[in-house]
């Protein structure tokens, strides 16, 4: 698997958890196993942000390094990588002109920006986001760590994407014109994506979501060479797949109209309290199956400002 699948916050849960099996602090066991240097170690010396440390400099480039990892999957990170969305904090009142881009006014008609007339008091919620993975307590021993958290950090990073991805597009979705296709011809096909943008503004603000066997299908029918499983586009416009998607839908939307969080987090623990089904079907915690489970948690925000709109093409 490839090194950027190693993360500092799964090397952190590791460490406090073989700390609590040793008796030993979960800093002494980093500095042993990792090395007094190493990232890990500097995120667990780490002591909070009321006097900013470099310790504490570190836990953020451990988390920033996880929410680059997600982003590589996930769908907002697609999206946000075509620069066409807004970006801002959590939890933080602003006015939708601090989002809006500058409006080009002609000479003859100067009072013209004068015309805003969209909405104030905009603050982006934020929205909890989880995943988890149940793994043999032998992952976490000492001599086996450093071969599987590859492994470890895949399932965790699969988990937390598809949530996301899930609850992203059940938020496109949210009050998105539902139509039928009216075929499957390249004529009709672009018919029903031009039909889905002329609400939009401005259509190079357009972005269509497909699943990776839809977009394959459309290539392979229509002998179209700028998409194909890993997205491109459809006379120009970008398309992004993702599995997350159903097979059967085409979701065009706009996504200058798109609030992403700049300042999502993400933390990670471990626990061998929760409950499992075994195999004979009665429930059980997981250290009687010598298992544990290590659960990804995050705070992330998205939302579309007033004008939004976007349409749901099915068949």
């Amino acid at each position: 698997m490839p090194k950027s699948n190693i993360t500092t916050l799964v090397k952190s849960v590791f460490a406090h958890h073989r700390a609590e099996k040793d008796s030993t602090s979960p800093e002494n066991f980093a500095i042993n196993h990792f090395g007094k240097n190493s990232a890990v170690a500097q995120v667990i010396a780490a002591k909070g942000f009321t006097n900013p440390s470099q310790e504490d400099y570190a836990t953020i480039a451990a988390i920033q390094q996880f929410i680059s990892l997600v982003k590589e999957k996930s769908l907002i990170g697609q999206i946000e990588a075509l620069g066409k969305n807004l970006f801002m904090p959590l939890n933080t009142l602003l006015g939708s002109f601090d989002l809006s881009p500058c409006k080009v006014v002609k000479q003859k008609e100067p009072t013209e920006i004068l015309t805003e007339t969209s909405d104030i008091e905009i603050t982006l919620d934020f929205k909890k986001i989880g995943g988890y993975a149940i793994f043999p307590e032998r992952y976490f021993k000492s001599d086996y760590f450093s071969k599987i958290e590859p492994l470890i950090n895949s399932a965790l990073l699969k988990s937390y994407v598809a949530g996301e991805n899930a609850d992203f597009i059940t938020t496109i979705a949210t009050g998105a014109a539902q139509v039928t296709a009216t075929g499957s011809t390249m004529a009709t096909l672009l018919a029903d994506i031009e039909s889905a943008i002329s609400s939009i503004d401005d259509p190079q603000d357009a972005i269509i979501l497909l699943n990776p066997k839809t977009a394959l299908k459309i290539a392979n029918e229509l002998e179209l060479d700028s998409l194909g499983v890993s997205g491109g586009s459809i006379r120009g416009i970008p398309v992004i797949t993702n599995k997350s998607v159903a097979a059967t839908s085409k979701i065009v939307f706009d996504a200058s109209k798109l609030i992403l969080a700049d300042d999502p987090t993400i933390e990670v623990k471990l626990t061998n309290e929760a409950m499992v089904t075994g195999m004979t079907g009665q429930s059980v915690y997981l250290f009687q199956e010598n298992k544990v489970a290590v659960k990804v948690m995050g705070l992330n925000g998205y939302e579309f400002v007033n004008g939004y709109t976007a349409t749901v093409i099915e068949g």
